[in-house]
Protein backbone atom coordinates (compact mmCIF):
# COMPACT_ATOMS: atom_id res chain seq x y z
CA UNK A 1 0.00 0.00 0.00
CA UNK A 2 1.80 3.15 -1.24
CA UNK A 3 0.01 5.33 1.32
CA UNK A 4 2.17 3.99 4.17
CA UNK A 5 5.31 5.80 3.04
CA UNK A 6 3.44 9.11 3.08
CA UNK A 7 2.02 8.78 6.61
CA UNK A 8 4.98 10.24 8.54
CA UNK A 9 4.95 13.36 6.36
CA UNK A 10 1.26 14.11 6.75
CA UNK A 11 1.11 13.18 10.43
CA UNK A 12 4.05 15.39 11.32
CA UNK A 13 2.58 18.29 9.37
CA UNK A 14 -0.81 18.01 11.05
CA UNK A 15 0.15 17.30 14.66
CA UNK A 16 2.31 18.96 17.32
CA UNK A 17 5.64 17.10 17.40
CA UNK A 18 5.08 15.13 20.60
CA UNK A 19 1.67 13.91 19.47
CA UNK A 20 2.93 13.11 15.98
CA UNK A 21 5.68 10.95 17.45
CA UNK A 22 3.10 8.92 19.33
CA UNK A 23 1.15 8.36 16.12
CA UNK A 24 4.30 7.54 14.17
CA UNK A 25 5.51 4.99 16.74
CA UNK A 26 2.19 3.16 16.53
CA UNK A 27 1.95 3.00 12.72
CA UNK A 28 3.72 -0.37 12.42
CA UNK A 29 0.94 -1.88 14.53
CA UNK A 30 -1.91 -0.07 12.84
CA UNK A 31 -1.09 -0.82 9.21
CA UNK A 32 -0.77 -4.57 9.69
CA UNK A 33 -4.43 -5.10 10.59
CA UNK A 34 -7.62 -4.94 8.56
CA UNK A 35 -9.91 -3.16 9.05
CA UNK A 36 -7.89 -0.21 10.27
CA UNK A 37 -8.82 1.53 13.52
CA UNK A 38 -7.71 4.79 15.12
CA UNK A 39 -7.40 6.02 18.67
CA UNK A 40 -7.53 9.83 18.80
CA UNK A 41 -6.23 12.11 21.54
CA UNK A 42 -8.95 14.20 23.22
CA UNK A 43 -6.74 17.27 22.63
CA UNK A 44 -7.13 16.75 18.88
CA UNK A 45 -10.86 16.01 18.88
CA UNK A 46 -12.74 14.38 16.04
CA UNK A 47 -13.01 17.49 13.86
CA UNK A 48 -9.21 17.48 13.60
CA UNK A 49 -9.20 13.72 13.18
CA UNK A 50 -11.55 14.06 10.21
CA UNK A 51 -9.08 16.52 8.64
CA UNK A 52 -6.30 13.96 9.07
CA UNK A 53 -8.37 11.18 7.50
CA UNK A 54 -9.32 13.37 4.56
CA UNK A 55 -5.70 14.47 4.12
CA UNK A 56 -4.54 10.84 4.11
CA UNK A 57 -7.16 10.00 1.47
CA UNK A 58 -6.11 12.97 -0.69
CA UNK A 59 -2.42 12.06 -0.47
CA UNK A 60 -3.20 8.44 -1.31
CA UNK A 61 -4.66 9.70 -4.61
CA UNK A 62 -1.67 11.94 -5.33
CA UNK A 63 -3.62 15.13 -4.62
CA UNK A 64 -2.49 18.28 -2.84
CA UNK A 65 -4.07 18.99 0.53
CA UNK A 66 -7.35 20.86 0.06
CA UNK A 67 -7.05 22.30 3.59
CA UNK A 68 -3.64 23.29 4.97
CA UNK A 69 -3.16 22.45 8.69
CA UNK A 70 -3.02 25.40 11.11
CA UNK A 71 -2.13 25.42 14.81
CA UNK A 72 -3.25 28.67 16.49
CA UNK A 73 -3.98 27.35 19.97
CA UNK A 74 -2.92 30.70 21.46
CA UNK A 75 -6.19 32.15 20.14
CA UNK A 76 -8.06 30.13 22.78
CA UNK A 77 -5.97 31.04 25.83
CA UNK A 78 -7.70 33.15 28.47
CA UNK A 79 -6.90 34.87 31.78
CA UNK A 80 -7.60 33.23 35.18
CA UNK A 81 -10.39 34.88 37.17
CA UNK A 82 -9.40 36.21 40.61
CA UNK A 83 -12.78 36.00 42.35
CA UNK A 84 -13.99 32.55 43.51
CA UNK A 85 -16.09 30.55 41.08
CA UNK A 86 -19.71 29.96 42.11
CA UNK A 87 -20.58 26.29 42.45
CA UNK A 88 -23.98 24.64 42.16
CA UNK A 89 -24.57 22.72 45.39
CA UNK A 90 -27.99 21.28 44.52
CA UNK A 91 -27.85 17.49 45.01
CA UNK A 92 -27.98 15.45 41.79
CA UNK A 93 -30.71 12.92 41.14
CA UNK A 94 -29.91 9.35 42.10
CA UNK A 95 -30.57 6.04 40.39
CA UNK A 96 -31.13 2.70 42.13
CA UNK A 97 -28.96 1.14 39.40
CA UNK A 98 -25.90 3.29 40.15
CA UNK A 99 -23.09 2.82 40.86
CA UNK A 100 -22.66 -0.30 38.75
CA UNK A 101 -19.79 -2.11 37.07
CA UNK A 102 -22.16 -4.07 34.82
CA UNK A 103 -22.45 -1.56 31.98
CA UNK A 104 -23.65 -2.36 28.47
CA UNK A 105 -23.19 -0.25 25.32
CA UNK A 106 -25.69 -0.20 22.48
CA UNK A 107 -26.29 1.80 19.31
CA UNK A 108 -29.88 2.48 18.22
CA UNK A 109 -30.53 3.70 14.67
CA UNK A 110 -33.55 5.83 13.87
CA UNK A 111 -34.66 6.08 10.25
CA UNK A 112 -35.40 9.40 8.57
CA UNK A 113 -39.18 8.80 8.50
CA UNK A 114 -39.14 8.20 12.28
CA UNK A 115 -37.31 11.49 12.78
CA UNK A 116 -39.80 13.25 10.50
CA UNK A 117 -42.77 12.02 12.55
CA UNK A 118 -41.10 13.01 15.82
CA UNK A 119 -40.32 16.48 14.47
CA UNK A 120 -43.94 16.99 13.38
CA UNK A 121 -45.13 15.94 16.84
CA UNK A 122 -42.79 18.42 18.54
CA UNK A 123 -43.72 21.31 16.21
CA UNK A 124 -47.41 20.60 16.83
CA UNK A 125 -46.62 20.73 20.55
CA UNK A 126 -45.38 24.32 20.34
CA UNK A 127 -41.79 24.27 19.09
CA UNK A 128 -40.75 26.49 16.16
CA UNK A 129 -40.52 24.94 12.70
CA UNK A 130 -36.72 25.36 12.62
CA UNK A 131 -36.08 22.83 15.39
CA UNK A 132 -33.06 20.66 14.66
CA UNK A 133 -32.52 16.92 14.85
CA UNK A 134 -29.96 17.54 17.60
CA UNK A 135 -32.46 19.46 19.75
CA UNK A 136 -35.21 16.89 19.23
CA UNK A 137 -33.06 13.87 20.01
CA UNK A 138 -31.34 15.58 22.94
CA UNK A 139 -34.72 16.18 24.58
CA UNK A 140 -36.01 12.70 23.82
CA UNK A 141 -32.91 10.80 24.98
CA UNK A 142 -32.56 12.95 28.13
CA UNK A 143 -36.11 12.05 29.19
CA UNK A 144 -35.69 8.40 28.14
CA UNK A 145 -32.59 8.07 30.32
CA UNK A 146 -34.43 9.60 33.28
CA UNK A 147 -37.07 6.87 33.01
CA UNK A 148 -34.63 4.05 32.28
CA UNK A 149 -32.41 4.92 35.25
CA UNK A 150 -35.44 5.65 37.48
CA UNK A 151 -33.80 8.87 38.71
CA UNK A 152 -35.49 10.34 41.77
CA UNK A 153 -37.69 13.34 40.98
CA UNK A 154 -36.38 15.64 43.72
CA UNK A 155 -32.76 15.69 42.54
CA UNK A 156 -31.24 17.69 39.67
CA UNK A 157 -30.56 16.32 36.20
CA UNK A 158 -28.34 18.09 33.70
CA UNK A 159 -28.04 17.96 29.93
CA UNK A 160 -24.51 18.96 28.98
CA UNK A 161 -23.60 19.52 25.31
CA UNK A 162 -20.81 21.00 23.25
CA UNK A 163 -20.96 23.69 20.55
CA UNK A 164 -18.11 24.24 18.10
CA UNK A 165 -16.49 27.69 18.15
CA UNK A 166 -14.55 27.69 14.91
CA UNK A 167 -16.93 29.99 13.08
CA UNK A 168 -18.50 31.67 16.13
CA UNK A 169 -15.43 33.24 17.72
CA UNK A 170 -14.54 36.71 16.45
CA UNK A 171 -12.48 36.59 14.28
CA UNK A 172 -13.22 32.97 13.25
CA UNK A 173 -10.52 30.33 13.54
CA UNK A 174 -8.86 29.43 10.22
CA UNK A 175 -10.34 26.52 8.29
CA UNK A 176 -7.27 24.35 8.87
CA UNK A 177 -7.31 24.63 12.68
CA UNK A 178 -7.38 21.03 13.92
CA UNK A 179 -7.35 21.37 17.71
CA UNK A 180 -10.18 21.27 20.21
CA UNK A 181 -12.45 24.32 19.87
CA UNK A 182 -15.79 24.04 21.61
CA UNK A 183 -17.71 25.30 24.62
CA UNK A 184 -20.16 23.39 26.75
CA UNK A 185 -23.66 24.49 27.66
CA UNK A 186 -25.92 23.02 30.32
CA UNK A 187 -29.67 22.79 30.83
CA UNK A 188 -30.73 21.84 34.36
CA UNK A 189 -34.06 20.46 35.56
CA UNK A 190 -35.22 18.44 38.51
CA UNK A 191 -36.25 14.89 37.73
CA UNK A 192 -39.88 15.90 38.24
CA UNK A 193 -39.60 18.85 35.83
CA UNK A 194 -37.96 16.67 33.20
CA UNK A 195 -40.72 14.05 33.52
CA UNK A 196 -43.62 16.49 33.52
CA UNK A 197 -42.49 18.89 30.79
CA UNK A 198 -43.45 18.05 27.22
CA UNK A 199 -40.77 17.24 24.66
CA UNK A 200 -41.61 20.55 22.94
CA UNK A 201 -40.91 22.51 26.13
CA UNK A 202 -37.58 20.74 26.65
CA UNK A 203 -36.62 21.28 23.00
CA UNK A 204 -37.33 25.01 23.38
CA UNK A 205 -35.10 25.20 26.47
CA UNK A 206 -32.24 23.50 24.62
CA UNK A 207 -32.66 25.79 21.60
CA UNK A 208 -32.57 28.87 23.85
CA UNK A 209 -29.47 27.68 25.70
CA UNK A 210 -27.60 27.16 22.43
CA UNK A 211 -27.79 30.93 21.83
CA UNK A 212 -25.31 31.60 24.67
CA UNK A 213 -22.31 30.79 22.50
CA UNK A 214 -23.33 33.39 19.91
CA UNK A 215 -22.13 36.06 22.36
CA UNK A 216 -18.35 36.60 22.17
CA UNK A 217 -18.32 37.98 25.72
CA UNK A 218 -19.77 34.67 26.88
CA UNK A 219 -17.10 32.81 24.90
CA UNK A 220 -14.30 34.88 26.46
CA UNK A 221 -15.68 34.44 29.99
CA UNK A 222 -16.00 30.68 29.46
CA UNK A 223 -12.39 30.43 28.30
CA UNK A 224 -11.30 32.44 31.34
CA UNK A 225 -13.18 30.02 33.62
CA UNK A 226 -11.34 27.10 31.99
CA UNK A 227 -8.02 28.85 32.62
CA UNK A 228 -9.02 29.45 36.24
CA UNK A 229 -9.77 25.77 36.79
CA UNK A 230 -6.46 24.80 35.21
CA UNK A 231 -4.56 27.31 37.34
CA UNK A 232 -6.14 25.92 40.52
CA UNK A 233 -5.76 22.31 39.47
CA UNK A 234 -9.54 22.01 39.58
CA UNK A 235 -10.06 19.12 37.19
CA UNK A 236 -11.55 16.30 39.26
CA UNK A 237 -12.43 12.93 37.79
CA UNK A 238 -16.15 12.87 37.10
CA UNK A 239 -17.87 9.81 38.51
CA UNK A 240 -20.95 8.52 36.74
CA UNK A 241 -24.24 9.00 38.57
CA UNK A 242 -26.75 8.99 35.71
CA UNK A 243 -27.90 12.49 36.65
CA UNK A 244 -25.63 14.04 34.02
CA UNK A 245 -26.05 13.43 30.30
CA UNK A 246 -22.99 14.61 28.38
CA UNK A 247 -24.01 14.72 24.73
CA UNK A 248 -21.70 14.87 21.74
CA UNK A 249 -22.69 14.92 18.07
CA UNK A 250 -20.44 13.21 15.50
CA UNK A 251 -22.81 13.30 12.51
CA UNK A 252 -21.26 16.26 10.69
CA UNK A 253 -17.57 15.87 11.44
CA UNK A 254 -16.66 14.57 7.99
CA UNK A 255 -15.67 11.14 9.26
CA UNK A 256 -17.72 9.51 6.50
CA UNK A 257 -16.67 11.25 3.30
CA UNK A 258 -16.81 10.40 -0.41
CA UNK A 259 -13.24 11.69 -0.58
CA UNK A 260 -12.09 8.44 1.00
CA UNK A 261 -13.15 6.61 -2.15
CA UNK A 262 -12.86 2.89 -2.82
CA UNK A 263 -9.47 2.64 -1.13
CA UNK A 264 -10.98 3.80 2.18
CA UNK A 265 -14.15 1.80 2.67
CA UNK A 266 -15.75 3.44 5.74
CA UNK A 267 -18.51 1.08 6.89
CA UNK A 268 -19.38 2.67 10.21
CA UNK A 269 -18.24 5.28 12.71
CA UNK A 270 -18.59 4.77 16.44
CA UNK A 271 -16.81 5.61 19.66
CA UNK A 272 -15.44 3.38 22.37
CA UNK A 273 -16.92 4.55 25.69
CA UNK A 274 -14.19 5.55 28.10
CA UNK A 275 -14.06 6.90 31.65
CA UNK A 276 -14.24 10.55 30.54
CA UNK A 277 -17.71 10.92 32.07
CA UNK A 278 -17.86 7.56 33.78
CA UNK A 279 -19.18 6.12 30.49
CA UNK A 280 -22.82 5.99 31.65
CA UNK A 281 -23.16 9.77 31.49
CA UNK A 282 -21.90 9.96 27.90
CA UNK A 283 -24.21 9.83 24.87
CA UNK A 284 -23.09 10.16 21.24
CA UNK A 285 -25.08 10.87 18.07
CA UNK A 286 -23.55 9.04 15.10
CA UNK A 287 -23.89 9.15 11.32
CA UNK A 288 -25.87 6.25 9.90
CA UNK A 289 -23.67 3.60 8.25
CA UNK A 290 -23.57 3.76 4.46
CA UNK A 291 -23.61 -0.04 4.36
CA UNK A 292 -27.37 0.03 5.08
CA UNK A 293 -29.26 2.08 2.43
CA UNK A 294 -32.47 1.95 4.49
CA UNK A 295 -30.80 4.18 7.10
CA UNK A 296 -30.00 7.00 4.67
CA UNK A 297 -30.79 10.28 6.41
CA UNK A 298 -31.07 8.52 9.76
CA UNK A 299 -29.09 8.89 12.95
CA UNK A 300 -27.42 6.56 15.45
CA UNK A 301 -27.62 6.94 19.25
CA UNK A 302 -24.82 5.37 21.28
CA UNK A 303 -25.65 4.96 24.97
CA UNK A 304 -24.01 3.16 27.89
CA UNK A 305 -26.27 2.09 30.76
CA UNK A 306 -26.38 -0.40 33.61
CA UNK A 307 -27.58 -3.73 32.24
CA UNK A 308 -30.76 -3.60 34.35
CA UNK A 309 -31.68 -0.14 32.98
CA UNK A 310 -31.12 -0.87 29.28
CA UNK A 311 -34.42 -2.77 28.66
CA UNK A 312 -36.45 0.25 29.78
CA UNK A 313 -34.40 2.54 27.52
CA UNK A 314 -35.06 0.18 24.61
CA UNK A 315 -38.79 0.45 25.30
CA UNK A 316 -38.54 4.24 25.04
CA UNK A 317 -36.70 3.97 21.71
CA UNK A 318 -39.06 1.35 20.30
CA UNK A 319 -42.05 3.55 21.18
CA UNK A 320 -40.96 5.79 18.30
CA UNK A 321 -41.43 3.10 15.65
Amino acid sequence: MTLISRWPRILFSLLPQATALLFYKSLDLLVEVSPLGWNISHGLRWFGAAQIFKALAELSKGKELSVKPVWERERLVGTPIKEPLKLNTCPPAKSPYMPSSDIVDEIFYLKSDTMKRLKEEIINGGSPSNVTTFEILAAFVWKARLRALELNHDGKTCLYFATGLRKLIDPPLPEGYYGNAFLTSAVELTGRELEEKSLSEIVNMIKEKKKDVLDNNYIKKSIDICETKLAHGDNPKIKATGALMALTDWRNLGLVSDEFGSRWNIENVTSLPWDCFGSVDLCTFLPAPKSDPSLKGGVGILVSLPRLAMPKFKQEIYSLH
